[in-house]
């Protein structure tokens, strides 16, 4: 920790930067349904800086992540499913973190499976139902889901649309 004139103490980004996953974050963007990283970095937010604990720093993403969903009107898993999956995740990450801190052990292919666990990272955190697509309705939420399970994360959830609300 660095400190001031002030005596007041700053945290630097490098203290707070997260192995394989950048820094953490508040809050989710509301606009797109969220990626692996950015639910791992809200969870790591209420784990690092709320202090809260695994199944607690796992369950206000959860709910924050299934909200994101219900407002893309895509049907979804069940929240214990949704916690289940970003503990999931963070396991995989502990392991990985086991591994790069013995020196002895990181070898060519571990360097590889690192890799590859960052470049998911942008994949879509996909909590459908598993008969979303078959269940949806609206042609354009299934286009919205399919666009967001590509590379990139194709599109943005917008306003309700009246006309289904009227129906």
């Amino acid at each position: 920790m660095a400190s001031t004139n002030t005596g007041v103490s700053v945290v630097t980004q490098n203290k707070t930067n997260i192995w394989l996953i950048d820094q953490s974050l508040p809050n989710l963007n509301p606009i797109k349904l969220p990626s692996i990283s950015e639910v791992l970095r809200l969870f790591f937010y209420y784990k690092n800086e709320e202090r809260k604990t695994i199944l607690k720093s796992a369950t206000v993403p959860a709910c924050e992540v299934i909200g994101l969903w219900e407002k893309a009107s895509i049907p979804i898993r069940f929240k214990k499913h949704v916690i289940s999956k970003i503990r999931k995740h963070f396991k995989e990450w502990q392991n990985l973190k086991k591994n790069k801190e013995n020196k002895k052990k990181r070898s060519e292919a571990l360097k590889n499976k690192e890799q590859d666990w960052q470049q998911k990272l942008e994949d879509l955190f996909d909590i459908a139902h598993c008969d979303a697509l078959s269940i949806m309705t609206v042609e354009e939420d299934k286009q919205f889901l399919l666009g967001q399970r590509k590379k990139g994360r194709q599109g943005v959830i917008g306003s309700v649309d009246r006309k289904s609300l009227m129906k």
